[in-house]
């Protein structure tokens, strides 16, 4: 069945309707996305307009704020460790008894001294970054640029908080030469007391070793003498029984010898009566 005149008029309206509120939606959004980006750029033109005037020193600044005290931090923190070194070499001398101990332990407080150059030459290079920074404002101060010499004085201050940091860690090494220097004045006394104790024990073991023998000789002499006078003194009864022996027979032929005399004499007296 073909549609009526009534029914292609009406499906002409409809899609003429569809046509005009596409139409109306797309010009209304266009409209919107105009009026917001006039109303961002307005709001960003504006919000740098305003910090123009307070930025415009430190845009042209050759070095910010931040970054100078972030120098001058990094010379504090090798300050920091510039000491913790000198700690540590204190530490490692000190307690030491021995020659030997004290010798191990300047040899390894050496290895850290020797470490402490670093520092000086990395505080320096922070320092050398600062005072070229500092020339260059020195010239734009002569030459009239505006805000220069705001730029000069903090990056000035700066320089001579690095430079105050320095000094410290060249003080830490000062002190580090110092412990060393002391604690090998005293290896050498220790070294002279050990030997001293090593040699009067040596002298004290030689005359003990000597008296130990004498001790030994004069009681191998005492025994040698009380062995010999044991001896001795089992001979004499021997000795006295012989002599008494000779002695009465000596006596007894003296007797007889007597009384033979008598004998022969008493004649004689008779005849003389």
């Amino acid at each position: 069945m073909l549609p009526t005149r009534a029914s292609k008029i009406k499906l002409q309206r409809t899609r003429r309707r569809k046509q005009i509120r596409t139409f109306v939606i797309t010009l209304c959004l266009g409209a919107l996305s105009i009026y917001h980006i006039s109303y961002i750029t307005s709001e960003t033109y504006a919000f740098f307009s305003d910090r123009e005037e307070t930025t415009a020193t430190l845009s042209a600044a050759r070095m910010f704020p931040k970054y100078a005290a972030e120098l001058v931090e990094r010379t504090k923190s090798i300050a920091v460790d510039s000491n913790k070194m000198v700690e540590n070499i204190d530490s490692l001398l000190t307690g030491k008894e021995t020659s030997e101990e004290l010798s191990i332990a300047i040899q390894e407080a050496r290895n850290i001294r020797s470490q402490m150059p670093d520092l000086i030459t990395e505080t320096k290079s922070f320092i050398k970054i600062l005072e070229d920074a500092l020339s260059l404002e020195e010239e734009d101060v002569r030459n009239g640029v505006e805000g220069a010499q705001e730029v000069r004085d903090y990056i000035k201050a700066a320089l001579q908080d690095a430079t105050n940091e320095l000094g410290k860690v060249e003080n830490a090494i000062t002190a580090a030469d110092g412990s060393i220097s002391n604690a090998e004045t005293t290896l050498i006394a220790l070294i002279e007391a050990e030997e001293k104790a090593r040699l009067e024990a040596e002298e004290k073991a030689r005359l003990e070793a000597e008296e130990k023998a004498r001790l030994e000789a004069e009681e191998k002499a005492r025994l040698e003498a009380e062995e010999k006078a044991k001896n001795e003194t089992k001979e004499e009864p021997n000795t006295e029984t012989k002599d008494t022996k000779e002695t009465n027979e000596g006596a007894g032929e003296l007797n007889q010898q007597t009384e033979a005399s008598e004998a022969v004499s008493e004649p004689a007296k008779e005849e003389e009566k």
